[in-house]
């Protein structure tokens, strides 16, 4: 699990510039965070602009290309999941997510 990357990508469709943002999306919780919305592999797929294949490598445990995982874990953020972290023994490791439901007019 990777915990910073840079991006610098205007490719998505976003006016981002150069930034480092941190990233902490395990695969359980990239699991644990479909199942609270309810959505499907291919839901996630769809959402975040990734093909199938991706999210189903995420979710094994498997590496994916790096901005496929921001694109899944920035459409999971834009519907009101959270990703919580907590540091034990100096260690870095997911702490389950959280959601707080966004509404149609809410900025992101």
């Amino acid at each position: 699990m990777r915990l910073w990357t840079r991006n610098d990508s205007l490719a998505h469709g976003g006016e981002r510039g150069p930034c480092y943002r941190f990233l902490a999306m395990s695969p359980d919780q990239c699991r644990e965070a479909r199942a609270i919305l309810k959505w499907t592999r291919r839901e996630l797929a769809d959402a975040a602009s990734v093909p199938l294949w991706a999210v189903a490598q995420f979710e094994d445990g498997k590496d994916v290309l790096p901005y496929y995982e921001i694109w899944m874990r920035d459409a999971l953020e834009g519907v009101g999941i959270g990703f919580p972290f907590e540091i034990e023994n100096g260690q870095v490791k997911p702490a389950g997510v959280t959601y707080s439901p966004r509404g149609k007019d809410e900025v992101n």
